[in-house]
Formats: structure tokens, sequence, C-alpha cells
């Protein structure tokens, strides 16, 4: 799910306690249907 520009949220398999990308959210891969299912678009 873009975001801003070329800027995401996507599943991940390992998500870090810190920051580990240039502006991407990375969610664990069980939240990231569930998320794109439950948000709107825009």
């Amino acid at each position: 799910m873009y975001f801003t520009g070329a800027y995401a949220i996507h599943g991940n398999p390992f998500v870090p306690p810190y920051p580990a990308s240039h502006g991407c959210v990375r969610v664990s891969m069980w939240v990231a249907p569930l998320l794109y299912a439950t948000t709107p678009y825009g």
C-alpha cells in the first residue's frame, strides 16, 4: 500500500524493533492482509 510517492506499507517476515528502511513501513505478514482489507482507498 503506497501512501506517499514511492513509500509504502508492506508485509515482511522480519520486522526489526528499529528503523531499518528509508521510508517504507514494515508490518508482520499476518497484519498485511488485514490492513489492506480494512483501510479505505485514499
